[in-house]
């Protein structure tokens, strides 16, 4: 599957993310600066934990990226989100806070993430120190190839969505 997240050509202009899956489907939206970062966070904890049933790999299976907005129940796009999901929403958010410097170090982090899991009733996930430093680092630089980027050009990623 690959995902583009391409630049405005001009100014004012929202940078827009688009996924075209391996049969040709496509997906996307505009976005906002934070939900670059965001979803760039997302590839790197996906990729670096090996999670295939949260937001990139749902996408994969036909989910529409405006699906995961849809959880009011009854509503003619809810769907269930996986464990996995929910478990990755929890870290990227971890993780954007971490961006912001809230956290002291990843134990901190890590300690948020299992409070977080507590309160939804979730298992806390066995996540390495080394993990978080690993996706961090994968994020930052994907953060900065995307801020190196010049108006109209595209940061072109690849995820493979089977195990």
């Amino acid at each position: 599957m690959r995902i583009s997240f391409a630049k405005p050509r001009n100014e004012g202009r929202p940078p827009t993310l688009t996924i075209v899956r391996e049969d040709g489907s496509t997906t996307g939206e505009a976005s906002t600066p934070f939900f670059v970062a965001h979803d760039l966070t997302h590839y790197a904890v996906e990729k670096t934990l090996g999670f295939r049933r949260s937001f990139y790999g749902l996408v994969a299976q036909g989910w529409d990226i405006d699906s995961f907005g849809e959880r009011e129940p009854g509503s003619a796009k809810a769907r269930a989100v996986p464990g996995e999901a929910m478990l990755t929403e929890i870290i990227v958010g971890a993780l954007d806070l971490h961006r912001r410097h809230v956290f002291s170090d990843t134990a901190a982090l890590l300690e948020f993430v299992a409070g977080e899991c507590e309160n939804r009733g979730m298992v806390t996930p066995e996540v390495s120190d080394d993990e978080i430093v690993a996706i961090c680092d994968l994020r930052d630089e994907l953060i900065g190839r995307w801020s190196a980027l010049g108006p109209g050009e595209v940061l072109e990623l690849e995820f493979l969505a089977v195990p």
